[in-house]
């Protein structure tokens, strides 16, 4: 039996959502009018991002050592927070999540950490090389946060 691997997502706020599907053909699925103004992504930025975690994911469940490739968009230097989130395919049902709120690494190096962790989300078993087939992986990449003030009142 062929195994179909639905692999892929990234979203980025105000930016871009895309999957891959089935080895190296991208099908986009949304793709918004705005764009992250922070890093001014384009769309081979998020496919770079989104091909890194999924290889990070694998390398780290075979027990393989994880480089930060040599060769990427300098841009990635930028201190930001991302989110890797790891569902069941195709049930979509949670299986890991973890992240860095805060920019307080590099970009690639985030990107990097995160896809370990989400691997380890203490919420669940670690996953197993035997489930990478059957898994979608997201990544959020975080816009600085900034403070709001409200009236509580305002949200009873």
């Amino acid at each position: 039996m062929a195994s179909f691997r639905k692999e892929l997502f990234v979203f980025f706020p105000k930016g871009f959502f895309l999957r891959r599907l089935l080895g190296k053909h991208w099908c986009p699925l949304r793709v918004f009018k705005y764009y992250n103004h922070q890093l001014n992504m384009e769309l081979t930025d998020g496919k770079f991002l989104v091909k890194l975690a999924r290889d990070v994911i694998e390398r780290f469940t075979n027990g393989m050592k994880i480089q930060k490739p040599k060769n990427y968009p300098k841009k990635f230097d930028v201190k930001q927070g991302v989110f890797c989130t790891l569902n069941t395919y195709p049930e979509q049902k949670l299986r890991g999540c973890i992240g860095i709120p805060y920019p307080s690494m590099k970009l690639i190096d985030a990107v990097i950490d995160a896809s370990k962790s989400a691997c380890r989300d203490p919420r669940f078993f670690p996953l197993h090389k035997d489930e990478l087939d059957k898994i979608t992986v997201e990544l959020s990449i975080l816009t600085v946060p900034k403070e709001i003030t409200a009236n509580p009142n305002e949200y009873e």
